[in-house]
């Protein structure tokens, strides 16, 4: 009998192995490089050479890490009831406030798009605001109601304006600083109503604080040259822009607790990730 042969046929051409797997990662996080594709070898990223962490950078609803989403989905709900309640209890509020905008810019801390020197600055400008906050609080319960260590001088309301102005300054400092972060994240999940909403909420602190401080100016002036009537005209308006300003910081929060909800789902909230279940 006779035995059929496998035929051979040669091409010149060399065909490489397949790897054996490849990252399934959708951004780099660093520097936006595309790493779906590449072979699971390769622990960094071979534009900026940030490490591939297949757990932070394979969500495809955006480049924003999950571990960064659940802290943030949480602290947006806390800041958004900081502000809810600094409207009745204010010392209270500012630290509940401060809780939340910590958690907001929680991340990884690396590369770019992270931008830990931001970060940090928040939180600095975040910790000194509600301390300053309970401070100036404290010094105004206790000048014009309490009265346990004040002497009804002039150093008084000195210090109490001095607390306040401080509170103040840092505070608007600290919301334009996190508005920025938020615009930010919001172009990182993407979500482009957060960009103008944040933007609009940031540069609202700004001149809301500005405002409220030449106010105080012109109300010094009233007691020497007539300014009642401008003034009575004045102070109604500034309080109504402070209350819209409350109103889009409050849709700002919601929108991004509910934005980040959208990257990590409710049933992913407690630590989880999706890799697990």
């Amino acid at each position: 009998s006779r035995t059929e042969l496998p035929t051979v046929i040669e091409t010149g051409a060399f065909v490489p192995a397949s790897p054996a797997s490849t990252h399934t990662a959708a951004r780099c996080l660093g520097c936006g490089y595309a790493l779906e594709g590449l072979p699971a070898r390769d622990a960094a990223c071979p534009e900026c050479g940030r490490p591939i962490d297949e757990f932070e950078t394979s969500d495809p609803l955006g480049p924003v890490p999950w571990r960064e989403a659940v802290a943030a989905r949480s602290g947006a709900g806390l800041a958004l009831a900081g502000l809810a309640t600094v409207a009745f209890v204010p010392a209270v509020g500012a630290v509940v406030e401060a809780a939340g905008w910590w958690r907001l810019t929680a991340g990884p801390g690396r590369g770019r798009a992270s931008a830990p020197i931001l970060r940090w600055a928040i939180r600095v400008c975040t910790m000194i605001a509600a301390l300053c906050a309970v401070a100036a609080w404290a010094a105004v319960f206790d000048v014009y109601v309490f009265k346990f260590v004040v002497t009804n001088t002039v150093a008084d309301d000195v210090a109490v304006a001095t607390a306040v102005t401080v509170a103040v300054i840092v505070w608007a400092v600290r919301h334009a600083l996190a508005c920025w972060w938020v615009g930010r994240l919001g172009r990182r999940i993407p979500e482009p109503s957060l960009v103008g909403l944040a933007a609009v909420s940031g540069a609202g602190a700004v001149a809301i604080t500005v405002s409220g401080f030449l106010l105080i100016v012109l109300g010094v002036l009233v007691s020497h040259i007539a300014l009642f009537p401008p003034m009575c005209f004045l102070l109604p308006v500034w309080v109504g822009v402070l209350a819209v300003w409350w109103l889009v910081t409050g849709v700002l929060l919601s929108r991004t607790r509910r934005a980040l909800g959208a990257v990590v789902p409710d049933n992913h909230v407690g630590g989880g990730h999706p890799a697990f279940d």
